[in-house]
């Protein structure tokens, strides 16, 4: 089965629901991936306003913010994409 399922070069959702249905663990452990990497990220952010260095360290969240996107993958880089064209949701210093 997983051969067969990175073999395709047709996209199937349902081989691929069927596939990640016997294996829980693989979407569980990649949500939780997600969520500690997310959730470091915004960690950093609050600590820098509750220390009053949202100024000083604007830079270097940043660049920690396109780090964790790629880091993240492909589906994480394109929202990436997206926000980077929507001033109103992310600051255009940022960028």
């Amino acid at each position: 089965m997983q051969a067969s399922l990175f073999r395709s070069r047709v996209y199937d959702a349902g081989v691929i629901a069927k596939y990640y249905s016997r294996r829980p663990w693989i979407v569980l452990w990649r949500s939780l991936q997600v969520l500690w990497w997310l959730g470091t990220f915004i960690f950093g952010l609050q600590s820098d306003r509750w220390l009053g260095r949202e100024e000083k360290n604007l830079e270097k969240r940043a660049i920690e913010l396109r780090q964790l996107l790629t880091r993240l993958g492909p589906t994480f880089i394109k929202v990436g994409q997206a926000l980077s064209t929507r001033p109103d949701l992310i600051r255009k210093r940022l960028f």
